[in-house]
């Protein structure tokens, strides 16, 4: 999966307080679940972890 595709999931993730995420991003989801980018909080809503704000931030800025 490309970095750009991970930034916009992380980016779109970010307050997005999904409980139910749109089958477009099932792939970033399951790669962002596995390298602990984002959990399931309270309610089943999708959050970003501290890892995943780092990545998002670093990311970004080596995109440039």
């Amino acid at each position: 999966m490309s970095d750009e595709k991970l930034i916009r999931f992380l980016k779109a993730a970010d307050g997005a307080r999904w409980s139910h995420v749109p089958s477009v991003w099932l792939e970033q989801l399951r790669t962002a679940l596995n390298e602990n980018l984002v959990k399931v909080g309270w309610g089943g809503i999708i959050e970003l972890t501290e890892t995943g704000k780092i990545a998002k931030r670093s990311l970004t800025e080596h995109r440039g």
